[in-house]
């Protein structure tokens, strides 16, 4: 029966199709999650103590801040703790380290420890580097000393305390594969030491340069800024660009810079006609103060995007980024379902060509109750 033999076909080849995407769906994403947790499996043998929870013990003070805050004259010292825990089920060995405080690049509070002995702030905390063992479970206070130096000037300084596991993380079992990288990553937390040298306090930022970076997609201004004050400050401003008699502006926000620092902050500049224009730049900080420059620069004519560029091409480079066992696997299962898909819509065509069991050919019907002329043809008598 042809209506049978098409139903039959039709349920092989659905379950064929099934069959075959639930086989590809379950294969990539298995191979995807294989790659991505080599690394992670490979460092957690041996079950090592790579977490570290640590921050200042304020006791008594109700405060929750993450980092300690404290005014201390010169020559003044003052005994702080460190809180340490231990989530593991075993004791673990943690290191204290004193580390001092630096402005990162592009502005930010960053903490270094010295390779030896101790440079700059972190000279200033006593009793550190130690290494301590928490219990399973447990937490361990810390003591280590403040000690401001005789003869520090009045202002604003920053050092810190560097938490880390004593045992270095181990090296990954296997190197990775189609330019995937295994690593093995141990926690590090840093915790402030703000300290408040009483005095005068004089915020002072300055601008000595600003230079036009083309090297990006879209042009930046690289704005210098250095702290020659003695207070940290969050610079919030921008830039306006005089093109001929229209003013384009631009904003920007810093993190902190600390005193005696230098940062470099980035500033897009988008759209601006080609040409040299004069340009200035405004840094608002400290109380209603602020930082000014003022030059011409040489803007570039802005680059028109391509037909072939935007969201297609962005998805183009993700893909073509992505390993060539991903891209084969991918290819493959999409070649299946257009061949399947190709034979059930032959079959179903097939189908509505072949005549359904018991059906007539065309020609004349008759009522099959009465015995009457076709449905819809009316009989005209005639004479003989």
């Amino acid at each position: 029966m042809a209506e049978d033999r098409w139903w039959n076909r039709w349920q092989q080849a659905r379950r064929c199709l099934v069959v075959v995407i639930t086989g590809a769906s379950t294969l990539l994403p298995a191979n995807l999650v294989a790659v991505a947790q080599a690394a992670p499996a490979a460092a957690s043998e041996g079950g090592g103590c790579q977490a570290v929870h640590a921050g200042p013990q304020l006791a008594g003070s109700g405060s929750r801040e993450s980092y300690f805050q404290l005014t201390l004259r010169p020559g003044e010292r003052q005994r702080e703790a460190v809180l340490v825990a231990n989530p593991e089920a075993h004791p673990c060995a943690v290191t204290l380290e004193a580390a001092y405080g630096q402005t990162a690049v592009n502005s930010g509070d960053t903490y270094s420890v010295a390779a030896e002995n101790c440079v700059e702030t972190s000279c200033w905390l006593d009793g550190l580097p130690t290494t301590v063992t928490v219990p399973a479970g447990g937490r361990l206070a810390v003591n280590f000393d403040v000690a401001v130096p005789a003869g520090t000037s009045s202002g604003q300084h920053l050092a810190g305390v560097i938490a880390r596991p004593a045992d270095a993380p181990l090296a990954p079992s296997a190197s990775g594969r189609d330019g995937q990288v295994a690593v093995a990553v141990a926690a590090r937390v840093a915790i402030g030491v703000a300290v408040t040298v009483p005095g005068p306090l004089r915020p002072q930022l300055e601008i000595p340069s600003v230079t036009l970076d083309l090297n990006g997609g879209t042009p930046q201004l690289r704005v210098r800024v250095r702290n020659s004050g003695n207070t940290w400050e969050h610079p919030a401003g921008g830039a306006r660009v005089q093109v001929e008699s229209t003013t384009r502006s631009f904003g920007v926000r810093s993190s902190t810079i600390l005193a005696g620092d230098v940062a470099e902050l980035p500033l897009p500049i988008e759209g601006v006609q080609g040409g040299r224009w004069h340009t200035k730049v405004l840094l608002n900080y400290g109380h209603d103060q602020t930082a000014v420059w003022e030059g011409e620069l040489n803007y570039p004519t802005p680059t028109q995007p391509s037909a072939a560029g935007g969201w297609s091409s962005d998805i183009a480079r993700v893909v073509t980024s992505l390993p060539a066992w991903v891209l084969v696997s991918l290819a493959t299962l999409a070649c299946v379902v257009i061949v399947l898909l190709a034979l059930l819509i032959v079959m179903f065509r097939r189908r509505r060509a072949e005549p359904r069991q018991g059906q007539q050919r065309p020609g004349r019907r008759t009522d099959p109750t009465s015995g009457a002329e076709p449905y819809g043809r009316s009989r005209v008598g005639s004479a003989r």
